[in-house]
């Protein structure tokens, strides 16, 4: 599955309780939050989720960011994640709205 990550929009922290997915970032950069661990992403560089990993993108740059999900299976379990304990994201997060990337909604700033 291929999504485009607009510019200042986030796909929210999810699990994939049964299956390890990856992740190839095709164009852009991503800020990635992967279980508790925070990286920077870019072209060719690819995640690996492990199952039952939560993992979450943020793109706080001014080019849309085009992902491709990797999944060895067809059918795909897949549950919003709040990981306790660990921190809320990045700070850049405060105030976002939630939508998420693939309707192509930016996310309103307060």
């Amino acid at each position: 599955e291929e999504v485009t990550v607009a510019p200042e929009a986030r796909i929210p922290r999810c699990v994939n309780p049964r299956i390890e997915v990856a992740i190839i970032v095709q164009e852009g950069t991503l800020d990635v939050t992967l279980g508790r661990e925070r990286t920077t992403v870019g072209p060719g560089d690819t995640v690996l989720v492990p199952a039952g990993t939560s993992h979450g993108f943020l793109n706080r740059y001014d080019k849309p960011a085009r992902v491709l999900f990797v999944f060895p299976e067809h059918q795909v379990e897949q549950v919003l994640a709040s990981v306790p304990g660990a921190t809320s994201g990045f700070l850049s997060e405060q105030g976002l709205s939630g939508y998420v990337s693939p309707e192509d909604r930016p996310l309103e700033h307060r």
